[in-house]
C-alpha cells in the first residue's frame, strides 16, 4: 500500500455585498478552497493498468461472440490447417465431407442463375416511362 498527496477542492458558503445602480445586493455564494488530502494507494498506475488489461487478454481456442444485448464466452475446437495437408488426397477428402463445399463452375452457374431471376423480377415491376426530349438551350419558335 503506497501514499499519495493529492489537490482537492472544497467549497465553502461565504457571505457577499455587490454595488449596483438601483443599491446593494446581498447573497451567499461558494467559493473554492484547494487543500492537499493524503491518499492510500493499494495499487501504483502500472498494475492498475495491467489488470484492466487483463480482461481483453483470451486464452488460445477461446472467442467471445459479443451480441447488442449479450456476449457468449466460446470454445474453439482444434483444426489442421490447409499447409499441414500435403497429400492432395486428403484435401479432397476433407472438402468431400464439408457440406457447404462446391466448386467454383457450380458457384459462378448459382450465381449467374440468381442474377437471371433478379433481372426478371426487376424487369416486371419496372414501369415504362416515357422518354423526354433533353431541353433545348435554343427554343424554337
Amino acid at each position: 500500500m503506497e501514499t499519495k498527496d493529492r489537490l482537492v477542492n472544497l467549497y465553502y458558503e461565504a457571505d457577499y455585498v455587490t454595488q449596483t445602480p438601483s443599491g446593494e445586493v446581498m447573497g451567499t455564494r461558494y467559493v473554492p478552497d484547494q487543500q492537499w488530502v493524503e491518499d492510500k494507494v493499494y495499487y501504483t498506475r502500472d498494475q492498475q493498468v495491467a489488470m484492466l488489461a487483463g480482461r481483453f487478454m483470451l486464452p488460445v481456442g477461446v472467442c467471445v461472440l459479443k451480441l447488442p444485448y449479450e456476449a457468449f464466452r466460446c470454445e474453439l475446437t482444434e483444426t489442421d490447417s490447409y499447409a499441414q495437408w500435403t497429400n492432395p488426397d486428403d484435401l479432397v477428402e476433407f472438402e468431400k465431407a464439408c457440406p457447404l463445399s462446391i466448386t467454383t463452375h457450380d458457384a459462378d452457374q448459382k450465381l449467374a442463375e440468381q442474377d437471371a431471376r433478379f433481372a426478371e423480377r426487376s424487369a416486371s415491376v419496372a414501369s415504362p416511362r416515357a422518354k423526354k426530349r433533353p431541353p433545348s438551350l435554343h427554343p424554337q419558335s
